[in-house]
């Protein structure tokens, strides 16, 4: 009884979802997205104010260019070669108007001491993740959420109730749980065990992989099979990095992978104990994309283990240049995003390529940003950790990055083979500005005093309480505690549900 429960709760919240996605399309392009008035929260005002505001200006309209069709990799190293320049210009030129572009201000909101409110409980300072979740809930909960906000208000041909905000978060977190649990699951069946933060970026993976699948086939429910799909390609990438940075990959090693990659058989005996687990992922995904037929997806596989396997440079060269480690990155975060593509939607054209290669490289110097300081003990160089090596701020890093969004968003236009190319163009827009705010508050101590007063000059409100929460969540984030906390919200949840 309780999973028929389940599957009609799915299907009314599918059934929605798609009426939401198309609606989203067009109030994006009119910047009239307004996603926080459904939870009615009142009490923050200026940043209710401010969100509905970021939300709304985020999106930059898609640049009408034509561009040829090329192979994958002429694109892969056009756009690699584009986006250095953009960096080199953005390193040099430290122009603020990119980064005051980048959060616009707003106008008419009231700049205020404090984000929090006196009849607030305290907003939570504990350094465990877990309890900043958990009482962040209760602060929530405590005044807007009641059950009236689970009663639709909504109806479908006029007397079908439909899903309310509240069973979104609700249905989302459920579908969380299921991709920490398939992970679990798969993981011990295919034998792939994690070093360091392995499982938790094979979480991050499958949210990404899951949220392009929403965007490309309007639904987020997936099959048995999709669900092992979407774990293969999780666990794959932080595999083979685990392999090439911790384990070691040797010549022999990175040659069976090869062959693997590009459909040839291999004898057994010449497959090491270390490499077979990623066999195993590698294998998974050609059950269901045979090599022969999928000679696209094959050729982004191979540039993408060819170009892991050159990022060992960024360990045994300390000389290396500021060009080859963001071509280096770009390839890795380019390939591995269009990797992921395909996949979740079954096939790419060259126009959608070009989306997901400049996103990825894009993602790949945010992934870097995040990882300062973990790239700092294992002496990884990358273009923020270069700097640092030099006793220097990281300002320049970050304008490079700027600078190589203004490309993207100038340059790159929305690809028309995808279902909702608007909302597909939106979650870079957004997924960037959200990311780098997040990883400035962890890495604030590294910009200067005058970068540091240009961006907060930005936000109609006081954003130490942010960089707090922030700066002290990192170490927190682990695969456990997320579960954990995922366990305690649905139980507040179904509480409410009564």
């Amino acid at each position: 009884m309780n999973q028929l429960k389940q599957n009609l709760f799915s299907v009314w919240i599918e059934i929605d979802l798609k009426l939401h996605l198309k609606d989203m399309e067009t109030k994006i392009k009119n910047r009239d997205l307004k996603i926080a008035d459904e939870f009615s929260i009142k009490e923050y005002s200026e940043f209710k104010k401010y969100y509905e505001f970021f939300t709304a200006n985020t999106y930059s309209k898609s640049p009408n260019k034509n561009y040829f069709d090329k192979t994958i990799v002429n694109e892969a190293q056009d756009i690699s070669e584009l986006l250095i320049k953009s960096y080199l210009k953005g390193e040099v030129k430290k122009n603020n108007k990119l980064l005051k572009d980048f959060f616009p201000k707003p106008k008419n909101i009231e700049k205020r001491k404090y984000l929090k409110e006196e009849k607030y409980d305290e907003i939570p300072t504990e350094n465990s993740f877990n309890k900043v979740l958990e009482n962040a809930f209760k602060i929530i909960s405590k005044r807007n959420i009641d059950k009236n906000v689970f009663v639709s208000k909504k109806k479908f041909l006029g007397f079908i109730p439909m899903p309310t905000t509240m069973h979104y978060v609700f249905y989302h977190l459920q579908n969380c749980k299921i991709i920490m649990n398939d992970i679990k699951y798969f993981s011990k069946k295919y034998e792939i065990k994690y070093n360091n933060d392995g499982e938790i970026r094979c979480f991050y993976n499958a949210l990404n992989i899951s949220l392009h699948f929403l965007c490309m086939h309007g639904r987020s429910h997936l099959s048995k099979k999709e669900r092992l799909l979407v774990f293969a390609l999780s666990a794959l990438h932080p595999a083979q990095d685990d392999l090439i940075d911790d384990i070691g990959c040797s010549i022999d090693d990175g040659k069976v992978i090869e062959k693997i990659l590009k459909g040839e058989s291999v004898n057994d005996k010449s497959v090491s104990v270390s490499v077979k687990p990623i066999i195993s992922l590698i294998d998974i995904i050609y059950k269901y994309f045979k090599p022969k037929k999928h000679p696209f997806l094959v050729k982004i596989f191979t540039e993408l283990h060819k170009w892991q396997i050159v990022s060992k440079k960024q360990k045994e060269n300390s000389d290396i240049s500021i060009q080859d480690l963001l071509e280096i990155s770009f390839m890795k975060g380019g390939y591995a995003f269009a990797f992921y593509g395909y996949v979740s939607q079954g096939s790419m054209t060259i126009s959608q390529f070009r989306h997901f290669f400049t996103m990825g490289a894009i993602f790949q110097i945010m992934d870097d940003f995040h990882d300062i300081e973990d790239d700092i003990k294992s002496k990884n160089l990358t273009v923020f950790t270069k700097y640092i090596k030099n006793n220097e701020n990281i300002d320049k890093a970050f304008y490079g990055f700027l600078s190589m969004q203004e490309f993207y968003e100038k340059n790159i236009p929305e690809s028309k083979d995808f279902k909702y190319p608007t909302l597909i163009r939106y979650i870079q827009l957004l997924g960037t500005r959200y990311d780098s705010f997040r990883f400035y508050c962890m890495q604030r101590n590294r910009f200067s005093n005058d970068f540091n007063e240009t961006i907060e000059e930005q936000f109609p409100f006081n954003i130490e309480e942010i960089i707090y929460f922030f700066s002290n969540t990192k170490e927190y984030e682990t695969f456990d505690n997320y579960m954990d906390t995922l366990n305690n919200i649905e139980k507040r949840y179904k509480e409410k549900l009564g």
